[in-house]
């Protein structure tokens, strides 16, 4: 999810520019399936898929695609509990037996059933913004759920309850959350400020209480590595400071390196990251992935496509561990529907298949 300063970035882009266009690149497979059904409750085995919509338009939505027939169930959630999803779904994870979605402008945290999509409840944040307000991401340990909210909060949610029941105060608009060695790594962007944070709010969850370290301008996303160490983007300010990867020993918060590596979007694939960047002013990308603790030692990650179908705007990266596989979300022309392309961990194209507007986040059910 790309914090507000990118979207209004990319906003002016495309009043310029009628239609972004990528450069494209191929791959092996049939075209995406368009097959759309009404909800289907016996799907056992298939992909929830965040769609986010478009801002202030009230569409985001979860999709449902079926990994035994390949069909797709756009507006999978709204059809199911015919209420729409929210303005903006900025994050979703699968904990236990319910998932959870952080609508952020909406103000609100969704929680649903995880294996028919109904709506449990709808938790909504304050209003008032020098309040927990504007949830952005989630993560989830020892039963609870922890949201960042924009106004400069964590929030533990019991997820038995479903109560908020602690929340404490971070830095400037968190936009990224991870857990590592009973502390979370919260990344302070500053993103709706006027001058962009540099910040982590690091706590300790056996006591509730939070540390700061600086890290570089503008973090975001932050994934935990297979060592229990933290990786966090750094977005940069979008014209001098440029985008990076840092790598944080989380046992004594020290940097351990600064990678100077393109990137708009990571995931962690076992012993590797695969990071994308998307330069959206020369409309053009790339996929790489490398050794989590030598990032710069990276190589392409697609090995293996056709001409059946394109990239045209990479937007996220996503790893499922239990299936082996990666999957790149494409947001198109920001406006249509989207798509997800498959991936084995061999970067070679398994599937592929259509999507509602956005698609950021993939979980398997």
């Amino acid at each position: 999810m790309i914090n507000s300063k990118n979207k209004k970035a990319m906003k002016n882009i495309k009043m310029k520019i009628t239609a972004l266009a990528m450069c494209s690149l191929v791959f092996a497979a049939c075209e995406p399936d368009e097959t759309t059904t009404e909800p289907d409750k016996s799907v056992e085995n298939g992909l929830y898929v965040l769609c986010e919509g478009l801002w202030h338009q009230n569409n985001s939505t979860i999709d449902l695609f079926s990994l035994d027939n390949k069909s797709v169930q756009r507006d999978f959630f709204g059809t199911t509990n015919s209420v729409g999803l929210g303005d903006t779904g900025n994050d979703m994870i699968i904990y236990g037996s319910k998932g959870y979605v952080a609508v952020k402008e909406s103000n609100c945290v969704i929680v649903f059933n995880k294996q028919n999509g109904k709506q449990i409840q709808r938790i909504q944040m304050s209003d008032d913004q020098t309040k927990p307000n504007m949830p952005s991401r989630l993560c989830a340990a020892n039963g609870k759920v922890y949201v960042t909210c924009f106004s400069g909060y964590v929030v533990e949610i019991d997820t038995a309850s479903l109560e908020m029941k602690r929340e404490i105060k971070v830095g400037r608009n968190p936009d990224g959350i991870t857990l590592a060695r009973n502390k979370l790594f919260v990344s302070n962007s500053g993103g709706m400020s006027s001058v962009f944070d540099n910040t982590m709010s690091v706590i300790d969850l056996s006591i509730f209480d939070v540390t700061t370290i600086n890290v570089g301008t503008n973090p975001t996303i932050a994934r935990t590595t297979p060592d229990t160490n933290v990786i966090v983007m750094l977005n940069g300010d979008y014209n001098n400071i440029k985008p990076s990867l840092v790598r944080i020993n989380s046992s004594d918060n020290s940097i351990i390196e600064t990678y100077d590596v393109n990137v708009s979007s990571f995931a962690l694939c076992e012993d590797k990251i695969i990071y994308l960047y998307n330069d959206y002013t020369t409309s053009t990308y790339q996929i790489k992935i490398a050794p989590y603790d030598d990032i710069t030692a990276s190589s392409d990650f697609i090995k293996f496509y056709n001409d059946s179908t394109s990239i045209q705007t990479p937007y996220c990266i996503n790893v499922n561990t239990n299936r082996r596989e990666v999957y790149l979300t494409d947001a198109k022309n920001y406006t249509t529907g989207g798509e997800v392309i498959c991936f084995d961990y061999d970067g070679r194209m398994k599937y592929n298949f259509v999507t509602s507007i956005n698609p950021s986040i993939v979980l398997q059910k």
